[in-house]
C-alpha cells in the first residue's frame, strides 16, 4: 500500500484510508476488465488545488468529453497566432492600488502553485505562467518529462502523451507532498495554459472550512462511462484513463466530496475557456451536454472574482496579465463586494453511479 500522493494519509474522523495504485487495465476498455459501466459526477481539471489538511482538495477546470480534438485544435490556433511577443510587463506602473487586503491574504492563505508543462512548451508557456500570474504564487514550481536546471523544471518519470496525465498528476502530487508539503497551506496544480487570479483564488479559499473533506472546481454531470473502475474501494489508478475523471473517482473513494463553486450570484468562478469563449459563446459540442451550470454564456456566466481561465494562448495570457494589473478606470475602487456564498448556502455535491 501506498498512500495518495500530496496526502499524508486520509483521516475521516478516527479512520486512517490508505489509498493504493493499480495500474487498471491495459488498454483502458471495461470489457477486458470484466466490469460494468459507470457514470460519475465529477468536476473536472486544469487546475488541482489542495490545503495542508490532508482531507481536503479544491480543484479547478478542464475540458473534458472530446479532448483530444480540442487539444488538437487549440494547438492549431495557437499556431496560427504565429510567433509569440514578450511583453515587458514589470514597469513601474503596475499595482498603485491599495492591495493590503491581497497582501494580508497572501501572508493568510500559502498558496504552492506546480504548472505541469513539457520541453518543447518551456521558453514560451511554461516562461508566461512565470512571468505573469505564477510570480503572485506563494511557491511556484514547473514539473516536465526532463529536469531543467536553468529554467528551472523538475523531471518526473513519464513519459510525454496526454495519455500519461494521470500518472504526471499522481507524481507531481506525491513530489510535493515529500519535499514541499510545509511550505505552504493549499498545493495548486495548474496547465501551462490555464491564467489563474491568485487574489480571487485566496479570497475564495478563506471562506472555506479547510476541515471539511471536499474538493472544488467547475462542476460537470455524469461525464464517464468508460475506463477502468475497481471493484477494490481504496484503489486508486495510477495512469491512462480521464486525469479528472480517475482523480475524481479516487477522490470519491477516500470520501471527499466535491462542492458548488459559483459566486453568491450564480456565476461560474472556474473556467474551461478563455474569457471570449465564455463570453461570446461557440463551446464545443460535449459542453452543452456536461456542464451542470447549463453552458451559459455572457456576464451572467463570468463571476466577477473570477479564479481560472483554460486554453489561454501566451499572448492573451500577457494581456490578461495587463488588462487586470495594469489597465484600471480612474477614481474607481474595486475589490470590495463580498461574493462568496453564506456558509448556509454552501452545498456539496455527492458523487452518483448507475
Amino acid at each position: 500500500k501506498t498512500r495518495i500522493p500530496s496526502l499524508r494519509s486520509f483521516r475521516r474522523g478516527s479512520e486512517k484510508v490508505d489509498v493504493k495504485f493499480d495500474p487498471g487495465c491495459p488498454d483502458g476498455h471495461i470489457s477486458r476488465c470484466g466490469q460494468t459501466a459507470a457514470t460519475f459526477n465529477a468536476t473536472s481539471l486544469c487546475a488541482f488545488v489542495a490545503n495542508v489538511d490532508p482531507s481536503v482538495c479544491v480543484v479547478a477546470t478542464k475540458g473534458h468529453g472530446d479532448e483530444h480534438d480540442d487539444h488538437e485544435a487549440w494547438d492549431r490556433k495557437v499556431a496560427e497566432e504565429g510567433p509569440v511577443k514578450m511583453l515587458d510587463l514589470h514597469d513601474e506602473h503596475a499595482h498603485h492600488d491599495d492591495d493590503r487586503e491581497a497582501q494580508r491574504l497572501a501572508k493568510e492563505v500559502r498558496v504552492l502553485i506546480w504548472v505541469m508543462t513539457s520541453p518543447k512548451n518551456l521558453q514560451v508557456k511554461a516562461k508566461v505562467v512565470r512571468d505573469t500570474w505564477g510570480k503572485r504564487a506563494n511557491k511556484l514550481i514547473f514539473f516536465s518529462s526532463e529536469t531543467d536546471k536553468n529554467f528551472p523544471t523538475i523531471g518526473l518519470n513519464v513519459s510525454e502523451g496526454r495519455e500519461h496525465l494521470t500518472a504526471k498528476t499522481m507524481q507531481g502530487f506525491r513530489y510535493v507532498y515529500e519535499h514541499h508539503f510545509d511550505d505552504a497551506d493549499w498545493f495548486m496544480k495548474a496547465d501551462d495554459d490555464t491564467y489563474v487570479i491568485l487574489e480571487n483564488l485566496r479570497y475564495f479559499l478563506s471562506g472555506e472550512d479547510n476541515m471539511k473533506p471536499v474538493f472544488f472546481g467547475h462542476h460537470f454531470k455524469t461525464i464517464v462511462k468508460q475506463g477502468y473502475y475497481s471493484r477494490e474501494p481504496s484503489v486508486c489508478r495510477q495512469d491512462g484513463g480521464a486525469e479528472d475523471a480517475e482523480f475524481g473517482k479516487c477522490m470519491e473513494r477516500l470520501g471527499v466530496l466535491t462542492a458548488n463553486t459559483t459566486d453568491a450570484l450564480g456565476r461560474s468562478r472556474f473556467h474551461c475557456f478563455d474569457p471570449e469563449t465564455h463570453l461570446f459563446g461557440g463551446y464545443p459540442g460535449w459542453y452543452y451536454n456536461y456542464d451542470a451550470n447549463g453552458a451559459r454564456k455572457g456576464t451572467e456566466s463570468v463571476s466577477d472574482y473570477a479564479i481560472t481561465f483554460h486554453y489561454v494562448s501566451p499572448q492573451k495570457m500577457q494581456a490578461l496579465e495587463f488588462y487586470i494589473y495594469h489597465l484600471s478606470p480612474y477614481g474607481i475602487i474595486n475589490g470590495k463586494q463580498d461574493l462568496n456564498k453564506p456558509e448556509a448556502e454552501k452545498k456539496p455535491i455527492s458523487f452518483t453511479h448507475r
